[in-house]
């Protein structure tokens, strides 16, 4: 049975500013390499003398104010105050997150994300929810049948996406992903779980990081499509880390519109914003890495 681990991610820049693109998905485990990568978290932070209940993020700043949540540091230690002690914990953190994108590169896994624009069409929340949901279930239908598995979705939180009155549509997105109307798996994707915390799902916290590599390098595209002598070799080298890990065709090898969907598709993208940006991006994520 293979377990897809979702969660959502939106590009945020320096002082949190949230940019109008997410990224939903994450790895496709097989059981063998979810407890493999459970065991290898858990062990992860007793390296680093973290508490298990400290939930893993990209971002080391909101990591700080976690570390304080569940008392591994004290609620008096700034960053302001005590400069040093802030930059240490944040450089062990840096070490830490480049060995779970090494383990990654060096496991079996896959991974598939979804990289869209928010309010595409002026779409709502909801929809946006749905189109990203609704590509990435597809995609695992179609892995599911390649390889003869059957399998379940496992979701980080999606109901608290939506407001309690949009339970109606919830179910609806729920339904239309869990639902065979196509026929392609025969029935092999089994369930969506919708309502797994991160903070007790340690796959789900290496699936932040993931996704932050991938927000971390569209950030600094974004950056380079501003100023052509941007340096974004740092994002590159930590996105190349992982890149051979995002699904690819049985034929060909192809990874774009594979492990990476880029929504919409070419096909529907038209010439409007986010279709040029997608376009763009497509073609710095072929010329940088190599794929196709």
């Amino acid at each position: 049975m293979y377990i897809f681990f979702t969660d959502e991610s939106k590009t945020q820049g320096e002082e949190g500013k949230v940019y109008d693109l997410s990224v939903y998905g994450g790895l496709v485990l097989d059981k063998e390499q979810t407890q493999e990568l459970t065991n290898y978290i858990y062990d992860l932070k007793d390296s680093y003398l973290y508490p298990q209940t400290l939930e893993l993020k990209w971002r080391f700043k909101t990591v700080w104010d976690k570390m304080k949540k569940v008392g591994f540091i004290s609620e008096e230690i700034t960053a302001k105050d005590k400069p040093e002690s802030y930059e240490s914990f944040k450089n062990d953190y840096e070490t830490l997150k480049n060995k779970i994108l090494d383990k990654v590169a060096n496991s079996s896994v896959k991974i598939v994300v979804a990289i869209r624009p928010n309010r595409l069409l002026h779409a709502s929340e909801e929809q946006d929810i749905e189109y990203s949901v609704g590509a990435i279930t597809k995609k695992f239908r179609k892995i599911l049948v390649d390889h003869d598995k059957c399998g379940i979705i496992l979701a980080d939180e999606l109901r608290k996406k939506l407001r309690d009155s949009d339970i109606i549509n919830y179910e609806y997105i729920l339904n239309s992903c869990s639902s065979n109307r196509q026929n392609l798996d025969g029935g092999k994707l089994l369930l969506v779980v919708p309502t797994i915390d991160s903070c007790i799902s340690p796959i789900h916290q290496i699936n932040d990081i993931l996704l932050g590599v991938i927000q971390y390098y569209i950030l600094e595209f974004m950056r380079k499509l501003n100023d052509d002598d941007w340096d974004m070799s740092n994002a590159r080298n930590m996105l190349n880390k992982i890149v051979d890990k995002f699904y690819k065709s049985r034929s060909g090898g192809y990874i774009i519109n594979n492990g990476i969907l880029l929504y919409p598709p070419k096909i529907t993208r038209k010439e409007t914003q986010a279709g040029i940006f997608l376009n763009k991006l497509e073609r710095q994520l072929k010329t940088d890495f190599n794929i196709k």
